[in-house]
């Protein structure tokens, strides 16, 4: 699953290394990005847009499995989920619901909604409306907290993968999602920013 501000396009730019070990790999535009991006969209709309994208994300996902299972090409019981910030924050609660997916590779995300907003990101970009923000955004994105689901993906294993300078997901926000995970899980830190 890409990230917020990607679209299926990212698969070209990371999968030749894992097809050369025999993966095959599948995404598609999440809703308001790539092919299914909005036109122009007030505030309001692409707030409530927004809202909607993770369960939309969620909900393709397993339809996406369910196509898997279909192909003749596919190890049915092979089908793992790699996400990438929003990705991986959606891919989280993904496969929490969908007991198909057999392992999971979380690369750049996080959970506890509060703590994204302490990024150096969003401390810049919102200033003196920080703590309205992380209220706003609190209550508005509280359904699609990882947190809340990621436990159900034991005893399948859970891979995270942060960065120790990132600018959108703060350390608090990686460490809460890694947190609320039941083992087997690990956690490696890379030197770097975001991606």
């Amino acid at each position: 699953l890409h990230g917020i501000g990607q679209d299926k396009r990212f698969l070209d730019e990371i999968a030749a290394p894992f097809c050369r070990a025999g993966f095959a790999m599948v995404t598609f535009d999440q809703y308001m990005s790539g092919e299914r991006k909005l036109k122009e969209p007030g505030a309001l709309e692409a707030a409530l847009a927004f809202r909607q994208r993770a369960a939309l994300t969620v909900i393709e996902t397993r339809r996406l499995v369910d196509y898997l299972q279909t192909r003749p090409d596919i190890a049915p019981n092979r089908i793992y989920l790699l996400g990438a910030s929003y990705g991986a924050i959606t891919g989280s609660t993904a496969a929490a619901f969908e007991p198909r997916i057999r392992a999971v590779v979380l690369t750049y995300g996080g959970g506890n909604f509060r703590y994204l907003f302490n990024s150096r990101a969003g401390s810049s970009q919102l200033g003196k409306w920080l703590g309205i923000a992380q209220h706003l955004t609190s209550w508005l994105l509280a359904p699609a907290d990882p947190v809340n689901y990621i436990a159900e993906i034991a005893p399948r294993p859970i891979l995270f993968q942060n960065g120790t300078n990132d600018a959108l997901i703060p350390r608090e926000a990686a460490e809460a999602l890694y947190e609320a995970a039941r083992e087997p899980k690990k956690i490696t830190w890379y030197e770097g920013d975001h991606i």
